[in-house]
């Protein structure tokens, strides 16, 4: 990796690897997009993002990366989101419904939906929300989901299926110095709750 870089994209890509885009270090922000091949254990390079931004969620859904909202050298929060097409470029795809940084993301193939909570509105820690969002694949449409039970920024989100078929569980987690807090264990990406 050639350029030292933090509160950059990543994303596990279906054939195994790690795809890293954007970042951001001392004032310069990046839009270069790097694939690390852990069988070869090197780097390479992939068309970079169309724009320069850090502060972002990347998530594979249905085995396409996608790029989230964050912010760039303007200081401007993002609502914008890519994908890297089968044709290898970046596509718009619709945007969320609202800036977002420090937010975060999870994609659940099966049900054909990615979900986005989080995150800050505004540069300033005053703007954390609880908001959610739920995105289509196939509709590529943006819609609102059920709020986190308390405002989140720079959180981390996993999804776990249940026992039920079709029925997944999303965990919200904080990492603090020391100590881990699961704060939500949320049933919104069910089938009842996307439909």
């Amino acid at each position: 990796m050639s350029q030292v870089r933090w509160i950059y994209g990543m994303t596990l890509v279906d054939d195994g690897n790690v795809l890293m885009c954007g970042g951001y270090n001392n004032g310069t922000y990046f839009s270069k997009c790097l694939l690390y091949n852990a069988a070869v254990n090197g780097w390479s390079t992939i068309p970079s993002l169309p724009l320069a931004i850090a502060g972002f969620p990347m998530i594979t859904l249905h085995g396409r990366p996608f790029v989230c909202g964050g912010s760039n050298d303007s200081r401007i929060l993002s609502s914008t989101v890519y994908t890297f097409d089968t044709s290898g470029v970046w596509s718009a795809r619709a945007s969320m419904p609202v800036g977002l940084l420090w937010h975060n993301a999870v994609a659940n193939d099966t049900l054909d939906t990615a979900l986005v909570c989080g995150g800050q509105t505004e540069l300033d820690d005053s703007s954390v929300q609880s908001a959610c969002y739920t995105y289509s694949f196939t509709a590529n449409a943006w819609t609102p989901a059920a709020s986190l039970n308390t405002a989140r920024a720079s959180h981390g989100m996993a999804v776990y299926k249940g026992a039920k078929k079709n029925f997944f569980h999303l965990i919200v987690c904080v990492l603090w110095v020391k100590s881990l807090t699961i704060f939500s264990s949320l049933r919104l990406l069910t089938k009842e709750s996307v439909a």
